[in-house]
């Protein structure tokens, strides 16, 4: 043992050294790859984002110098309008004409380079500061570098749209003549004398302010400890490194590394390829002169024709390997020496402990057999005590207990069972075990308390002999079922009116065969009766969730109604002859959108202003509206009650529940008279009491509206709440006053109840839960009168219709108003301008953003 021992360890030791340095050369392989790729991925995400912020101050220059020029011009159209109308009823037309000129030609902006123009619309040329001699001419001829026809391409702009921008080709004065530079101007009609003003501005000089700015931006950034950015043209001309701005420096397309590679012209290569590339090769770092191998990662802008990047070192890693590889060295030779000293030792314990423990095994090996032959035949115990080993002792302590858990386990079986049968016996189901011949095996309580039989008389018996023949019948076709399929089997049955659950499961013997099938029987008749009522709770939920809908997008298409027949009844004289038919478009529409808030109201959409406050006031007040208009054949009596109970509610709705419930109770006995009975009075619900699963016991006001007229039969009175359902004759009703009915006292967590037989009449109890402790105070009403104003206003909405309307109204009363049917668009305006804008107005549900985004981007910006 001890040779195999020598030979195994030094064996591991050889191949755990092999495997140390192995690994070591691995990991120093894996260390350089993953460097090398962690800094080729922070590179490329370092100049991409340099890239991307040059790009986007390209986009902005040309955006700038666009909305720099629409805003001049619309301060020009401002100073010639005001001009215009503080003169127009006391000069001639060519006096202001002269004044706005004048008023014009000195402003200058943009570094002196910017200025007005003012041309007709016939092409005369009106005001020319550069160029005062074309003034009065027609240009309309005039054409630009490249052959375009200036004037008349501004006048197509304002003859559409009214203002825009126009793009031409110009010579710079102080360029080359011969070279061509894009001119970009925006040009605007001025319609008190049919002008347009204009100015314009070159793209280059846009272009340029925009490349000094970024590169006093980008030459400044750094990354890492000592990385930063480069940049040069695609011919060679240096533009920054290392924080310098070195544009116009001098050119570097010759620069070469000392293995002869051309770094300028390598990195133009890379950045032919859109998405840029690495070039490797070496060069001094900054407070150093050995070259040091280097990777950089490289971006073009073709637009610019600019190369830019960043580079970083790749010595550094190799400090890093070495360092590794130094301590591995000193590492293992302390392992070793540290291993082989150890061994040592153990192996002389190894032999003088063997030794020693040879004979207490085989004294320990002749006590347990020993205890084992007694075992076999008594009941006893060994004693730990008499073996010297630890691990003979634990087996006996074991086999003592494996003793004990057998004597334990037979009366924990015992005790299961009295368990499982007080379970079974507890159980509310009746639970009976049976053979395939329909034997009874066993049972629990319920089963002999439902059968009216005692154990002793039902088990041993046929379970088929204790019901009456259709019931046995189909009980036994369910059972057999279950015995040859191996299936379990659920199904329902009626006995001496209750409605019984039946879960039959099998229980296999031997192989796949069942031998004895388990029934459990459950009294379900109260359980179908709850699932009933809950299923009309969910419809009535369904349709008024469909009701809402349908009112919503109806309301988009009465708002513009209501508006604009609003505004011509405002606009037209009082004698005009439209102002009869409008006066009925305008009545009809109220009368839709009375429609659409039942609606709302039913599908518990409306809002409603709960407050605390008495029925008694608003049920007599509906009792003495109906009694002037019901015939007198019909009696009213009422019993309104003074000591009911304060309820939350709206005093409104109140009403529209005891008027529309008075109207259909008029409408029962309109043919042959009859009596209209209203009683208002505090009843106490228990839990017994309860008509819907959402009321809890408590104080209630009832409201009880009942008629003696024709009365309605069973299947109509499961259908009065729904809407649009009616029995009555057309033009007498909707169809949606009771289901109106049914939407308010839900919403107020009140419940409502009918009765009714038909030729007997119909009794409707409405509960609504009584506050305590609360006093009826109203709320004062403030009134204010519209106030009008002159700020500036964006409205949003998708719905055209709606939009305009808006727009006209605002514009009434002297806003000014920016419309939008995007909310897209809307954003995109407010951020290019957001102090044009005083208020917002939006839309909430609307395509793309909804109105509540809208409004946290708007507050972003």
């Amino acid at each position: 043992m001890i040779s195999i021992a020598l030979v195994s360890i030094g064996l591991w030791c050889l191949i755990w050294i092999q495997g140390e340095y192995s690994a070591f050369k691995t990991e120093s392989v894996s260390l350089r790859a993953e460097f090398i790729k962690s800094q080729k991925k922070m590179l490329k995400s370092e100049v991409t984002n340099v890239v991307k912020y040059i790009e986007y101050m390209k986009v902005q220059s040309e955006l700038e110098m666009k909305l720099s020029l629409k805003e001049h011009v619309y301060n020009a159209h401002r100073i010639a309008l005001n001009i215009y109308r503080q003169n127009k009823g006391t000069k001639t037309p060519v006096e202001i004409e002269t004044m706005i000129k004048d008023a014009l030609r000195p402003i200058r902006f943009n570094a002196g380079r910017g200025y007005y123009f003012a041309v007709s619309m016939e092409g005369v040329e009106q005001l020319y500061p550069v160029k005062p001699e074309f003034e009065g001419k027609n240009l309309v001829n005039l054409q630009d570098s490249k052959g375009n026809f200036v004037i008349q391409d501004e006048i197509n702009i304002i003859t559409k749209s009214g203002e825009g921008f126009v793009k031409h080709y110009w010579s710079k004065p102080e360029e080359n003549s011969a070279e061509l530079f894009p001119k970009i101007s925006f040009v605007k009609h001025f319609k008190p004398l049919d002008w347009y003003f204009g100015a314009g501005g070159y793209i280059d000089d846009a272009k340029k302010q925009s490349q000094n700015d970024v590169l006093k931006r980008i030459s400044d950034l750094r990354f890492g400890t000592e990385g930063y950015f480069f940049g040069s043209t695609y011919q060679g001309g240096s533009l920054f490194s290392n924080g310098k701005i070195t544009r116009d420096s001098g050119n570097i397309w010759d620069l070469t590394d000392p293995a002869g590679v051309k770094i300028i012209q390598e990195q133009k290569k890379a950045v032919e390829n859109s998405e840029g590339g690495f070039v490797d090769y070496s060069w001094k770092k900054l407070n150093t002169s050995t070259p040091s191998p280097k990777i950089s990662f490289v971006l073009g802008i073709p637009e610019w024709e600019w190369i830019i990047g960043a580079g970083v070192y790749l010595d550094s890693i190799e400090k890093i390997i070495l360092e590794n590889k130094t301590s591995l060295n000193t590492e293992l030779k302390k392992k070793v020496s540290r291993s082989v000293l150890i061994l040592a030792v153990l192996l002389c314990l190894v032999y003088f402990w063997s030794k020693r423990i040879s004979s207490q095994i085989q004294k320990s090996v002749e006590t347990f057999s020993s205890f084992l032959k007694k075992a076999s035949t008594d009941s006893i115990a060994i004693n730990p005590e008499d073996l010297q080993l630890k691990e003979f002792r634990d087996i006996a302590v074991s086999t003592n207990k494996m003793l004990e858990d057998r004597r334990q386990a037979e009366e924990a079986l015992r005790i299961s069972q009295n368990e499982m049968r007080t379970i079974l016996d507890a159980m509310v189901e009746s639970i009976v075990l049976i053979d395939r011949r329909g034997v009874v095996i066993a049972g629990n309580r319920m089963l002999f308390e439902r059968l009216q039989t005692t154990k002793k008389d039902l088990i041993g018996h046929c379970i088929y002999d204790f019901f009456p023949p259709e019931v046995a019948g189909l009980r036994k076709q369910k059972y057999e079922m279950v015995f040859k399929t191996g299936n379990h089997v659920n199904f329902e049955d009626e006995r001496e009116g209750i409605i019984f659950e039946q879960i039959v499961c099998p229980i296999f013997g031997d192989g796949n065969t069942a031998k004895k099938i388990v029934i459990f029987a459950r009294d379900i008749t109260e359980h179908l009766k709850l699932k009933a009522q809950l299923q009309q709770a969910q419809k009535m939920e369904a349709i008024g969730t469909l009701a809402g809908g349908i009112a919503h997008d109806f309301n988009n298409v009465l708002f513009p109604i209501l508006g604009h027949a609003d505004m011509l009844l405002a606009d037209i004289p009082e004698d005009s002859s439209f102002q009869d038919g409008l006066n009925e478009i305008y009545t009809s529409a109220l009368r839709a959108k009375a429609l659409v808030r039942q609606i709302l109201t039913f599908s518990r959409q409306g809002t409603t202003e709960l407050i605390l406050m008495k029925m008694q006031p608003v049920v007599k007040e509906v009792l003495k509206l109906i009694r002037s208009t019901i015939p007198t054949t019909i009696d009213i009596r009422q019993d309104i009650r003074s000591d009911c109970g304060i309820i939350k509610a709206d005093p409104t709705k109140i009403h529209q529940v005891a008027m529309n419930l008075a109207t259909n109770a008029f409408h029962a006995m309109e043919d042959i008279g009859g009596e209209l009975k209203v009683s208002l009075r505090e009843i106490q619900l228990d839990q017994y009491d309860i008509i819907s699963p959402d009321m809890e016991p408590g104080a209630y006001a009832c409201l009880t509206v009942s008629d003696t007229g024709t009365g309605m039969d069973k299947n109509i009175t499961q259908k009065i709440f729904d809407p649009f359902f009616t029995t009555k004759e057309q033009g007498k009703g909707t169809g949606m006053g009771l289901s109106v009915v049914h939407g308010i006292v839900k919403s107020m967590g009140g419940a409502i109840h009918v009765y009714s037989e038909p030729g007997k009449g119909s009794k409707f109890h409405v509960y609504f839960p009584v506050e305590k402790g609360f006093s009826n105070e109203k709320p004062s009403l403030i009134k204010k009168s519209i106030q009008k104003g002159t700020e500036r206003i964006l409205l949003v909405d998708d719905e055209v219709a709606i939009l305009t309307m808006g727009k006209q109204m605002l514009e009434r009363l002297g806003y000014q108003v920016a419309s939008r049917t995007s909310s897209i668009e809307a954003l995109e305006a407010f951020r290019a301008k957001p102090d044009k804008f005083d208020l917002v107005i939006t839309d909430m549900a609307m395509p793309n953003m909804s109105g509540d985004k809208l409004s946290a981007e708007l507050i972003k910006i």
